[in-house]
C-alpha cells in the first residue's frame, strides 16, 4: 500500500464516485459521509507522504512508472518532488474544508459531490503526472468538472456562467497546442517530461513560440490581468464552498503548469521572457490592490486581493533570470518565495471566504439589533484581527515571509529590481484595503454576534482555528515549508542555467 500512495491518492475519489452512484439521492447524509471520508483519507495520505518525504534527496520520490500504451509510448508516470508536493497538500486541505462548509446544504447533493470527487481526481492527477498525455487528460477532467460543478449548483442561472465555459475552452486549447508542440517538436516524440527536460532539443525560436502559447493558456487560469473578469463575475455569484476550491487551488494551476511545462521544458524561453513575468506581476499587484480598495463587498475584495497576490507569485517566478546571470541565490530566493506565497494565499483566502460568509459587508448595515455587543468578548473578533494582520503581511505571519522572499529575490536582479520597487506600492495599498474592510465591519455592526451567526455556520470555528494555526506556525518556523522545496528549486535553477545558454 505504501508503494502506491500516489495512485491511491489520485483514484480514491473515483472509488467514492462508484459508491455514490449506487446510493439513492434522498440519502444525503450517507452521500456526504462517504465524500467527506474520501477527502479525509486523502488528507491522511498526504500526511504520510510528507512524513516520508526526504527533504535532502534530489529528484522524484514515491515514483510509480509503468507503460500505459506501448504503441504510443504513453506512460503511467506519477511522482512527487518539492515543486508539486505543495500543490497536492493544498488540494487536500482545500477539498476537505470545502466539503465541511457544504455539509449543511441539501440541494443536488449527489450530483454535486460526484462532480466534486471527479474534480478532486483531476487535480491530484494533474499535479502528480510526469507524462504529457496524462497531464492533458487530468487537466481536461479538472477544467470541465469545475464547469459542471458550478452548473449543477446554479442550474437556474447557468447562462451567467457561459463566460467561464468559454474561458475554459480557450485556455485548454492554447495549452493543448503548446503541449502538442512539446511532444512533436522533440526528437524522440517523447511524452516523458523528465526525458524532454534533460534533452532540451528545441530551437530557440520554437521555445519562444511554445512558451507563449502555454503562457496564454495558463494566464487565463491564473487569472492574470486582463484575463481576470471571469474570476470576479463567478465568485460573486457562487457559494463559499465552491469559491474555496476556485481561489484556494484552481487559480494555482496556472503557476504550476507554467513552472512544470514552461520552466522545466523550455529553459531558453524562460530566461528570455522572465522580464515579461515581472511586468505582468507588477501590473497585477497594483491593479488588484487599487480595485480591492474600491470594493464594498468582501467577496469582490477577496477576488481582487487574489489577483494582487498572483502578481507577487509572478514577480517571484521572474527571478529565474538569476540563473542566467550567475545570481543563483536571487533566483532560489524568489522562486521559493513564489511557491510559499501560493500556499499562503491558499490558506488565508479560506479564512477570508469563511468570514465573508459570516459577515457579508453589503448586508451588515441592514442588521439592526438592540442587544449589547456580547460578541466583542468572543473568539471571533480575535480571528478577524489575526486575519487582518496576516493580510497585512506583518512579521510573524507566513504571508510576510513569502512576500519578502519574492521582493528580495527580485530586487537583486537588474531589469527585475524596478518591478520590485514599484510593487512596494501594492503592499501599502493592500494594508489600506484591509484597514478599510476592518473599519466597515466593526463600525457598522452592532448587536449580539450569535444573532447573525446561524446554526449552519457555527462549525466554521473548527475550520478557522486550524488554518490560522498553520499561518502562524509557518510564519514563526518557515523552514518547515522551505525545507520541502529547497532541493527542487535549486535543481530547477541549475537545469535552466545549464540549458538556457546552449
Amino acid at each position: 500500500m505504501l508503494n502506491h500512495l500516489l495512485s491511491l491518492n489520485v483514484f480514491l475519489p473515483l472509488i467514492g464516485v462508484f459508491f455514490l452512484l449506487l446510493i439513492k439521492n434522498k440519502n444525503t447524509k450517507i452521500i456526504k459521509t462517504i465524500s467527506s471520508s474520501i477527502t479525509g483519507i486523502q488528507l491522511w495520505i498526504i500526511f504520510q507522504i510528507l512524513a516520508g518525504f526526504n527533504r535532502q534527496k534530489s529528484g522524484l520520490q514515491y515514483v510509480e512508472h509503468s507503460k500505459w500504451t506501448e504503441s504510443l509510448s504513453i506512460d503511467f508516470f506519477l511522482g512527487v518532488d518539492g515543486i508539486n508536493i505543495i500543490f497536492i497538500a493544498l488540494t487536500s486541505i482545500v477539498f476537505f474544508i470545502s466539503i465541511l462548509t457544504f455539509w449543511k446544504k441539501n440541494k443536488s447533493v449527489k450530483e454535486y459531490l460526484i462532480i466534486f470527487l471527479l474534480l478532486d481526481t483531476g487535480l491530484m492527477g494533474l499535479f502528480l503526472s510526469f507524462d504529457l498525455f496524462m497531464f492533458l487528460l487530468f487537466l481536461g477532467l479538472t477544467l470541465f468538472s469545475l464547469y459542471f460543478l458550478i452548473i449543477v449548483h446554479n442550474d437556474k442561472t447557468k447562462d451567467k456562467f457561459h463566460r467561464l465555459g468559454f474561458v475554459i475552452i480557450i485556455a485548454y486549447s492554447f495549452i493543448l497546442l503548446g503541449v502538442l508542440l512539446l511532444i512533436f517538436g522533440n526528437e524522440s516524440f517523447s511524452y516523458n517530461m523528465l526525458e524532454i527536460s534533460h534533452a532540451s532539443s528545441y530551437s530557440h525560436g520554437f521555445e519562444i513560440i511554445t512558451f507563449l502559447l502555454l503562457f496564454i493558456g495558463f494566464a487565463l487560469l491564473f487569472p492574470i490581468f486582463p484575463f481576470h473578469s471571469w474570476l470576479i463575475s463567478s465568485i460573486t455569484k457562487l457559494p463559499v464552498y465552491i469559491n474555496i476550491i476556485i481561489l484556494g487551488i484552481i487559480i494555482k494551476i496556472g503557476a504550476y503548469g507554467l513552472m512544470r511545462l514552461g520552466f522545466y521544458l523550455l529553459p531558453y524561453a524562460t530566461i528570455k521572457l522572465s522580464p515579461l513575468l515581472g511586468i505582468i506581476g507588477t501590473v497585477n499587484i497594483i491593479y488588484g490592490a487599487l480595485c480591492a480598495i474600491t470594493q464594498k463587498d468582501l467577496k469582490n475584495m477577496i477576488g481582487y486581493y487574489s489577483i494582487m497576490q498572483i502578481g507577487f507569485v509572478l514577480l517571484g517566478m521572474a527571478t529565474i533570470k538569476g540563473g542566467a546571470v550567475n545570481n543563483f541565490q536571487a533566483a532560489i530566493t524568489g522562486i521559493s518565495g513564489a511557491w510559499f506565497h501560493i500556499f499562503n494565499h491558499g490558506t488565508i483566502v479560506i479564512i477570508l471566504l469563511l468570514l465573508s460568509d459570516i459577515f457579508p459587508l453589503n448586508k451588515i448595515k441592514d442588521i439592526k439589533i438592540s442587544e449589547n455587543k456580547k460578541w466583542a468578548s468572543s473568539i471571533f473578533p480575535g480571528i478577524v484581527i489575526l486575519t487582518l494582520f496576516a493580510g497585512f503581511g506583518l512579521p510573524g505571519f507566513s504571508t510576510f515571509i513569502s512576500s519578502l522572499f519574492c521582493l528580495v529575490g527580485a530586487i537583486q536582479l537588474s531589469g527585475i529590481n524596478i518591478f520590485a520597487m514599484i510593487s512596494v506600492i501594492g503592499i501599502a495599498l493592500n494594508i489600506f484595503c484591509f484597514f478599510k474592510w476592518f473599519n466597515i465591519l466593526f463600525s457598522n455592526f452592532s448587536g449580539n454576534f450569535d444573532s447573525i451567526f446561524s446554526e449552519t455556520k457555527k462549525h466554521y470555528i473548527f475550520i478557522l482555528l486550524p488554518v490560522i494555526f498553520i499561518i502562524l506556525i509557518l510564519g514563526i518556523f518557515p523552514d518547515i515549508f522551505l525545507s520541502l522545496i529547497n532541493i527542487s528549486v535549486e535543481n530547477l535553477v541549475k537545469l535552466i542555467t545549464m540549458f538556457s545558454v546552449k
